[in-house]
């Protein structure tokens, strides 16, 4: 029997429940070692968990492997066997050296153990009879020593204090930080790096890297961390602060939120976000660090505050304040916009011919479609932090769903691109109609402007893009 309880909480529409999980009489398992997938002809109070087990096989010399499922539907445990798509180096990388971290789960049928020194242990089309194990290991090589025991050891510090990974809509992120300790009286540095990976491509695609001193800090902040200051160069600017635990986002976009104080022994620690892609610090959230050292505990992405029903008359300040909240909308809404050209470009070339569909479906994932949902949802964060009028609200929450959907298509059409052709193509419609809804409910700021495009239809754009558009 297990030594511990597991179970699977459900929120969302209509009533939250609980459901405790059986004993699957496996071998001891951890909380990291779940996956946990929605059921997958969209019945919502329906799921299935995932986890690999392993076996060290005397006989054979050699470790077997079997899938565990638990779904919802039945109440019950099954196992499976594990086909190896691996090379001898890499059975020996998962056999003997692989150390989970962390779980992600990728698209709707694939698992990730990841060993944020090593890799990821890949487990694809885990509901087939026969799911395939692959390995893909990081773009960043690890110094490797040796300990007085003999142990391989990598790096010199907790993997979690330098690298994070995520998947969003099957698309895998790496973080790795670079330190750089000196004994300047400017702090120690460190330099941030980005990576993409889908599991069709055959390598890494670097994203963007950051180096801690060229961050650009807005001088609003200084309410919030005064000590950011600089008389020197008169600007605010992160090289005071001491900063560890990378964590990606839970969206498609480029931010990585890491824990950050002044000191060691500082009791006043914050959240900080960067945003990597504009080099710029987009948030900031203090937090308490009395009970336990900030720099060795780390804070894990989660979807649970949205189903937070908040008790009537209960205010709950932002600390990042007005300005940044105002201007990370409108970023928002301009990218949602930017979608909606690239969509129509896609639309109007879709007739499209079965042998070059995937080709399609690559476009439609790699153009800004991919961060389409993170932004939306971003608007309907703010639009339910002022109280927007319920119109509005309802036209973000139908722009989420059709975002949603078109994820879901897109994921679906790995296993049958013909028969998903004429699907993207409706739900392409679907998310123009639903951001063009959008659109007419959202509040114009001073750097956005309405105009309307030769065809009536009103549109908006930031004042660069006025500036510079052809449009009368």
């Amino acid at each position: 029997m297990s030594p511990c309880n597991y179970f699977v909480y459900t929120a969302g529409p209509g009533r939250p429940w609980l459901d405790l999980l059986p004993d699957p009489n496996a071998m001891p398992f951890n909380s990291q070692q779940f996956g946990l997938f929605p059921c997958r002809s969209g019945v919502s109070e329906h799921y299935d968990v995932a986890f690999l087990n392993s076996e060290w096989v005397a006989s054979d010399e050699a470790c077997q492997f079997e899938l565990c499922t638990f779904s919802s539907k039945t109440g019950r445990w099954s196992s499976k066997p594990v086909l190896l798509d691996l090379s001898p180096s890499e059975i020996h990388k998962v056999a003997i050296e692989h150390e989970t971290d962390k779980l992600i789960t990728i698209g709707h049928d694939s698992l990730g153990l990841v060993d944020l020194w090593r890799g990821i242990i890949l487990l694809e089309k885990l509901f087939d009879d026969y799911p395939v194990m692959r390995y893909m290991t990081f773009p960043k090589p690890v110094v490797y020593t040796i300990d007085a025991y003999g142990a391989t050891v990598c790096g010199e510090i907790a993997p979690e204090c330098a690298r994070d990974v995520a998947c969003c809509d099957g698309l895998i992120k790496f973080v790795d930080i670079e330190y750089c300790y000196s004994d300047d009286v400017n702090g120690n540095g460190w330099k941030a790096t980005i990576w993409n990976r889908m599991l069709s491509w055959k390598d890494w695609r670097k994203r963007f890297s950051v180096d801690k001193f060229d961050i650009l800090v807005d001088p609003s902040y200084s309410t919030v961390l005064p000590d950011l200051w600089d008389d020197n160069t008169k600007m605010m600017q992160l090289k005071k602060l001491i900063c560890t635990i990378p964590t990606l986002s839970m969206y498609d976009d480029d931010f990585v939120y890491m824990m950050s104080t002044m000191t060691e022994e500082d009791k006043n620690a914050w959240i900080i976000s960067v945003d990597m892609k504009q080099n710029t610090l987009q948030a900031v959230a203090p937090i308490s660090a009395e009970r336990f050292s900030v720099l060795c505990s780390d804070c894990r992405p989660c979807a649970f505050s949205k189903y937070l029903k908040i008790t009537s008359g209960v205010v709950i300040p932002n600390p990042v304040g007005e300005y940044t909240k105002r201007n990370h909308l409108q970023d928002r809404v301009l990218e949602a916009l930017r979608t909606q050209d690239s969509l129509n470009e896609l639309d109007d070339c879709s007739e499209f011919e079965r042998s070059n569909f995937e080709e399609y479906r690559s476009l439609v994932q790699s153009s800004p479609v991919s961060s389409l949902h993170s932004n939306i949802q971003n608007v309907a964060g703010y639009y339910a932090s002022n109280d927007i009028e319920k119109a509005a609200s309802k036209a973000v929450n139908i722009c989420l769903r059709a975002s949603e959907d078109l994820n879901q298509v897109l994921q679906e059409s790995t296993s049958y691109p013909s028969a998903h052709a004429e699907a993207i193509r409706s739900k392409i419609n679907v998310v123009l109609r639903a951001i063009g809804s959008l659109v007419q409910t959202v509040p114009v700021q001073p750097r956005m402007t309405t105009v309307a495009d030769s065809h009536g239809v009103s549109k908006i754009y930031s004042e660069e893009e006025k500036n510079n558009s052809h449009e009368p």
